[in-house]
């Protein structure tokens, strides 16, 4: 009796085993037919793309920071927009955006201000104005703030200023930082006392290394012999370390002192800084080369600062120079971050035509990133495609992402594909996605949304998939009953 109980426990055990198998199986269905490739289209990868599917992820309803301290309402009437936020190491949040609210600092939409506020234990503070002081120097206005965060939990914020002043009549790149004591006061980055640039210096980014060194990036249209006349606009930067700011430098053309191949648009620069402090710079640029280019074929191109220098520009969002051009769309508004093993990634929009739609009313969301010095091919994220689930037929722009401790890519854009949640036209929504470590984009939300047909179809058609799973599922049994018949006889 006690081998009886012995055989029979064994054969439960592997049965329950093997169901758990099925179960794993089961919910790995979706990732199956989620793999899609495009053999038409032989230059772009596989692209591990699921349908638009519903949030898993529990959303905070939204509230006001820019208004409403303390429960007085109202102060704020004017237009507050383009925000931008970072998390120190305690986890308090601080946010910038412009304002045109008026008050003892000005404001009006000729005098727009940045505003900063900022939530830790307590809840929110109240908003303060930190691009003007009580002198009200500040008598034009600032705009496109970006705010980074130091090992030290200082505070660094930089925006395009068309105050006047000594560095002159055109728009310049401001900095001020927040200490322990307090806020500094603004400082023109991108002139010096000699007023060498009198072009716009406009659209700013910062980055921050483990030396708490700062590192600015912007458009600038101030002429050299880069050119600098618009179109050719190009990309410079300038830094601050302990002996203060550095004169700014042209990153976009001018490599080994060659000047001028880069002679149109270079615009909507983003920078990160890498565990080892190098530099990657990522921007639009019109240039025409073997790439394509122009005015309708931008590209985003690529640069990074090593060894006290900075490399050549590259194209990064098409294959070029081989006969292997696809990209021949207008690809834009790049943004770059970086993952703890210091591989680069990269998303923007692409107006780039293919078996996702494509054209300038249904433009997508594309992504390359850097390892083991290669860039990978674009592939799009913002919409199935190549087996007829193209679902993603609307605009889908301006993307935003960040990566966690585990490396996952998190990804939101604005999107106007129609659905459950509106029927597009004016009604934008917000689209998220997740790309993990083994290059697969989980299913595509509408933050807030509602499922889609394809999980109600899911529900009502039963999947009885075979691979893996299933083959061990049925080994097991067979298994397990020639186990227990096998008893029986004994």
């Amino acid at each position: 009796m006690q081998k009886i109980s012995k055989f029979s426990t064994l054969f439960i055990f592997l049965m329950f085993f093997a169901g758990i198998l099925f179960i794993h199986g089961a919910n790995s269905q979706r990732a199956f037919k989620s793999a899609i490739y495009q053999p038409a289209q032989e230059n772009l990868e596989y692209a591990f793309i699921s349908g638009l599917e519903s949030s898993v992820i529990n959303y905070e309803n939204a509230s006001v920071i820019s208004d409403g301290f303390a429960d007085i309402w109202g102060w704020n009437n004017d237009t507050s927009d383009y925000p931008d936020i970072v998390v120190d190491s305690d986890n308090n949040l601080h946010v910038v955006w412009q304002d045109s609210t008026k008050g003892s600092w000005g404001g009006g939409d000729g005098d727009k201000e940045i505003m900063y506020a900022n939530y830790s234990a307590s809840g929110w503070s109240n908003a303060t104005v930190i691009s003007d002081d009580e002198t009200g120097w500040n008598t034009l206005s600032s705009y496109d703030p970006v705010i980074a965060v130091d090992a030290s939990n200082n505070l660094h914020v930089v925006w395009e200023e068309t105050t006047n002043g000594d560095w002159g009549s055109d728009t310049e790149i401001m900095y001020v930082n927040y200490t322990a004591s307090g806020w500094s006061d603004a400082t023109v980055i991108s002139d010096d006392e000699t007023a060498w640039n009198t072009g716009e210096s406009i659209d700013p980014d910062i980055g921050v290394d483990s030396n708490n060194d700062l590192h600015v990036v912007w458009v600038d249209e101030t002429e050299g012999p880069w050119g600098g006349v618009y179109p050719d606009w190009e990309i410079m930067y300038a830094n601050y370390t302990s002996s203060g700011w550095s004169n700014a430098t042209v990153i976009s053309d001018g490599f080994a002192d060659i000047w001028g191949w880069n002679n149109d648009t270079s615009v909507h620069p983003d920078i990160v800084v890498d565990s080892d402090n190098n530099l990657h710079v990522v921007w639009e640029d019109d240039t025409e080369g073997p790439w394509g280019g122009g005015s309708s074929d931008s590209e985003i191109m690529y640069a990074y600062y090593t060894n006290s220098s900075w490399s050549n520009a590259t194209v990064i969002s098409d294959k070029w120079g081989d006969g292997e051009e696809w990209n021949t769309g207008n690809s834009r508004d790049p943004t770059i971050t970086i993952d703890t093993s210091d591989n680069i990634h990269v998303v923007w929009e692409d107006y780039t035509e293919g078996p996702w739609g494509g054209g300038s009313s249904d433009y997508e969301i594309m992504y390359a990133y850097y390892t083991n010095s290669s860039w990978s091919n674009a592939t799009v994220i913002s919409d199935k495609w190549g087996d007829g689930e193209e679902w993603n037929t609307g605009n889908s722009f301006r993307p935003a992402f960040a990566v966690d401790a585990s490396d996952n890519l998190h990804v939101v854009w604005g999107d106007y594909t129609p659905g459950v949640w509106g029927s597009g036209g004016l009604d934008m929504e917000i689209m998220y996605t997740k790309i993990t470590q083994s290059s697969e984009a989980d299913g595509i939300s509408p933050i807030g949304g509602t499922d889609d047909d394809d999980d109600d179809d899911d529900k009502d058609e039963p999947i009885i998939p075979f691979g893996h799973y299933y083959l061990m599922f049925m080994g097991i049994g067979i298994i397990s009953l020639l186990v227990y018949k096998k008893h029986k006889k004994m």
